[in-house]
């Protein structure tokens, strides 16, 4: 690690009223701690009253600040709000939409006040969709703030584009006065196929897996269950159709608590819920460690949030390329045999070896995949049939 906290870093004196105030610092800068720290003393001297209101993007998130707090019941949206010293109110983005939609008076923005909008990028991308009513109020509802100049709106981003896109008529970039902290990574390696990659990594490495839909994390994670592997997954607690078990919520709990994953998991399958959210790792905590990451997208913004999950140095990291190359390994009940051109077909389809256009690869491709993976193919032809004979 290396680098200064936010606290070290933003003047804040550089912060204006009537602009989107934008602090762009990677994940394990300290963007939180600044909140607390700095910011709400900001605050405090500037309005008096402190914090206004701190929005998020996840309900899991939420958990994360609950640590440090207690519910409150919202008596005009019958949904709790999380208050947290130092912080003041937290909701959800959506949370926030449905206030204003439903008892928009009772808005905790107020009038001189401080709002600070954790992963707001995340906000701006689901109220482009037709149906989502309730981030689109509060992006609604903040910009109306931000025209009146009767608030400061602080936005913490290590992902910023699309912020930066939506609000470049009121953007003001917070420089930063040195170099942020950021975390490390001894080896960055780009794979293709992750069924392949799966079959490579050591018994006895603990790692976090990131894929964004549930269903391929269920596929995925049998392979890993069959190699030994102790897995786990955790998704959202609101998904109504893979609601979490037992176990799950032993796992979510321990993530929330002790930021770490339990002893007994080997390795962790999270999805989309949990790629701005969680916080697994401390420095000074053993049993938080891990040995890998792979994150199952191609997705700048999303490599760099997932990464951001596991706050301490890493030694190897796993991005999906579509474009890398991919090593061949060939099942050991697969070498020595007689392959027919079935027995090939149904081997490829096995491994799922795939071109870039996503489709299987015809056997040609494949062969040749192998001999550039050092395997030895041999052909041989017996009474005018043809096969082949792959041997390490």
């Amino acid at each position: 690690m290396t680098g200064e906290y936010l606290n070290n870093l933003v003047d804040v004196n550089d912060i204006e009223c009537g602009k989107l105030n934008l602090i762009y610092a990677p994940c394990g800068s300290g963007k939180t701690t600044f909140a607390k720290g700095n910011l709400a003393r900001f605050a405090e001297e500037k309005y008096l009253c402190g914090f206004q209101l701190f929005l998020i993007d996840t309900a899991i998130g939420k958990d994360q600040f609950l640590q440090s707090g207690y519910v409150e019941e919202n008596p005009w949206t019958n949904e709790p709000y999380w208050v947290v010293p130092s912080i003041g109110k937290v909701m959800t983005y959506a949370g926030y939409g449905k206030l204003m939609e439903c008892a928009p008076k009772y808005d905790y923005v107020g009038i001189d006040g401080l709002v600070v909008c954790d992963e707001l990028q995340n906000a701006i991308r689901w109220s482009k969709y037709p149906d989502d009513t309730l981030h689109q109020k509060a992006i609604e509802t903040l910009t109306a703030h931000i025209n009146a100049k009767d608030s400061t709106i602080v936005a913490l981003s290590a992902t910023p584009n699309a912020i930066r896109k939506e609000f470049a008529w009121c953007l003001n970039e917070v420089p930063l006065h040195g170099t942020p902290r950021h975390f490390e990574e001894k080896s960055v390696r780009k794979y293709r196929n992750l069924k392949q990659l799966l079959c490579q990594i050591p018994i006895g490495q603990r790692g976090i897996i990131y894929i964004s839909h549930i269903s391929q994390i269920l596929k995925y994670k049998v392979i890993l269950d069959q190699r030994g592997f102790k897995t786990g997954a955790l998704w959202s607690a609101k998904n109504a159709e893979h609601p979490l078990d037992a176990e799950q919520i032993h796992i979510r709990d321990t993530i929330l608590c002790l930021k770490r994953i339990p002893n007994d998991i080997d390795v962790l399958f999270i999805n989309k819920s949990c790629e701005t959210s969680i916080t697994i790792g401390d420095i000074d905590d053993l049993s938080s460690h891990i040995d890998f990451m792979i994150i199952h997208s191609s997705e700048p913004d999303t490599q760099i949030q997932v990464r951001g999950r596991y706050r301490n140095d890493l030694s190897q990291l796993y991005l999906y390329d579509s474009n890398s190359e991919s090593k061949v390994i060939v099942p050991a009940d697969w070498l020595g045999r007689k392959l027919f051109k079935s027995d090939i077909n149904e081997l490829i389809s096995e491994l799922e070896i795939r071109d870039k256009k996503r489709s299987l690869v015809k056997a040609p491709t494949f062969l040749q995949m192998v001999k550039d993976s050092g395997y030895t193919v041999t052909s041989k032809v017996v009474r005018g049939i043809r096969y082949k004979i792959i041997s390490k």
